[in-house]
This record gives C-alpha cells, structure tokens and sequence, in this order.
C-alpha cells in the first residue's frame, strides 16, 4: 500500500527535494503545511524530483529514493496543497511519465 492511499493527516510526511527543484517560494510553502524536510534519501516518505522548469534527474539521491518510497512527486503536489491550505492525496502528482527525461535518458 502507498503512503499516498493513507489520509495524509495520519501519518508523518518527511520530504526530500532533488535539486534544482527548492526555491524561496516552494520552501515558502513547505513551512507553512508543516512538512520536515530532510537530506537524507533513507529517512524520506516523499520526494520532489521534477518542477514545471526541470524534468527528472537521475541521480544518486533519486536511485536511494527508489528502494524507499514510491512518492516521486512533482513540485506542484506542494504548491497546490498550498492553495487547498492541506496537504493533498499525491496520487495525481506521482512522476510517472517524465517525458521529457525519457527522451533524454532513452527509457
């Protein structure tokens, strides 16, 4: 079962940022839902890999955060849930077809 499928109220939502993805704005928004934000990829529930700017990387940390989690998200699960004033299911913000990363990366 996702973490996703769980009211995100009930349990702790650690977030880790790939980068180029955190900006003033987004971490702006972050602290305001109350989300930690954490470095290390085995202690995250949840990551944002992708922005409206920058498509999938891969990377180290990204590799980590697969064996961990399955919520790769797109930075838009927090700005949305920002909006809503509550973090939001993140089924519809899962990174499941980066395309742009695909071209890049032939997969």
């Amino acid at each position: 079962m996702s973490l996703c499928s769980i009211p995100i109220k009930d349990k702790d939502v650690r977030l880790l940022l790939l980068k180029p993805c955190l900006t003033e704005a987004l971490n702006k928004m972050i602290k305001s839902l109350k989300v930690e934000i954490v470095d290390d990829p085995v202690l995250c529930t949840h990551v944002i890999a992708s922005d409206s700017v920058h498509s999938l990387r891969r990377t180290p940390r990204l590799m980590a955060t697969l064996c961990i989690t399955s919520n790769i998200l797109k930075a838009s699960w927090i700005e949305e849930s920002y909006k809503n004033g509550t973090l939001l299911n993140c089924n519809r913000f899962l990174l499941l077809n980066d395309e742009l990363a695909e071209i890049f990366f032939l997969f």
